[in-house]
């Protein structure tokens, strides 16, 4: 939860993740991502149905196929980090001295080069064909 207030993501959806409606701008609705139940519901954030109770139809149906989505989703990370296993080597990861973040977003551009040649599980299941490495790169 820090990291997202901190990211100011949600802001930014607000004022950039808009689907417009040109005939009626009062309808135009926002771009969302899923999350994590914790993350609450908003304009640009969606998340399971969470808690006790007894769950509709829709909403068992719902949280089936999102959470497929987002199982998906999550093992990039897994994949990222068996391409670069370094950056599972949190022993040689210092706090102030290891750049940390540069690592993983190297890992994340050199990553997707890879799946640029080779689509991965999650490109073909969504049926994403991939850019080329030069519309990759320069695009």
């Amino acid at each position: 939860m820090l990291l997202w207030r901190e990211s100011k993501v949600e802001e930014k959806l607000a004022q950039h993740a808009v689907i417009p409606d040109l005939e009626n701008p009062r309808t135009s609705r926002p771009y969302q991502v899923y999350g994590d139940a914790a993350y609450g519901f908003g304009p640009h954030i969606l998340s399971p149905f969470a808690g006790s109770g007894v769950r509709t139809q829709d909403e068992l149906l719902w949280n089936s196929v999102m959470g497929k989505g987002r199982v998906s989703t999550e093992n990039v990370f897994a994949i990222i980090s068996n391409l670069w296993p370094f950056l599972r080597a949190s022993w040689k990861m210092r706090i102030y001295q290891s750049p940390v973040g540069r690592f993983y977003r190297v890992g994340v551009l050199l990553a997707n080069a890879v799946n640029c040649c080779y689509p991965n599980q999650i490109a073909q299941r969504f049926k994403c064909k991939p850019p080329t490495l030069d519309e990759y790169f320069h695009h």
